[in-house]
């Protein structure tokens, strides 16, 4: 497998990035509820080290936010982006330690994702690869990763495909309760 099977395989980044357009047409709660209109983007791999094994950075044009993509070797350079300093979600993602053929996830949000991601990966031996999602001008509210980590642990327990290392699968129904509101008063 190469070196992107992370975002191929889990599927994270490329739903988190199908929802750029909406957000900054101001229908986030839509998109969150339909599917999104199919139409051409361009998502910018920005190889941080100049290499596609090193530290990648996702974004898409026009969109504040920002995937970054790392494996184990270059987490010290992760750790060093200003980017994992702001309001996000992360997944650390490796085999599984008790079934050789399958993977292994952890799903976490933070108000810091670095002071998170770095106790999470200290607990968990498993990881190979991590991935951080956040935005460039710090949008992304406690609401609103409670709901995308809530969400994301669904899609990873709808898709079957990860054994997921958290403790607890929050409701992303109850989640957005909390984020409606925050959510309505910016479409006024």
């Amino acid at each position: 497998m190469g070196y992107f099977w992370p975002i191929r395989d889990f599927g994270i980044a490329r739903y988190y990035l199908s929802l750029a357009p909406a957000h900054r047409a101001g229908k986030w709660a839509t998109a969150m509820s339909h599917p999104v209109e199919a139409f051409g983007r361009t998502i910018q791999l920005f190889l941080v080290d100049g290499t596609p094994n090193g530290l990648i950075i996702a974004s898409i044009h026009g969109w504040t936010g920002s995937v970054l993509v790392e494996t184990q070797s270059t987490f010290a350079k992760l750790l060093a982006r200003p980017e994992v300093d702001r309001t996000g979600v992360y997944i650390l993602f490796g085999p599984d330690p008790k079934d050789a053929l399958s993977m292994r996830a952890y799903v976490g949000e933070a108000d810091s994702v670095r002071d998170r991601i770095t106790q999470s990966a200290g607990d968990r031996g498993f990881w190979e690869a991590a991935v951080v999602i956040t935005t460039s001008d710090e949008a992304l509210t406690k609401g609103h990763v409670r709901y995308l980590e809530a969400r994301l642990i669904e899609m990873a327990i709808s898709a079957g495909r990860v054994t997921l290392d958290n403790g607890q699968a929050p409701s992303s129904d109850k989640r957005r309760i909390a984020v409606t509101p925050v959510i309505s008063s910016r479409l006024r």
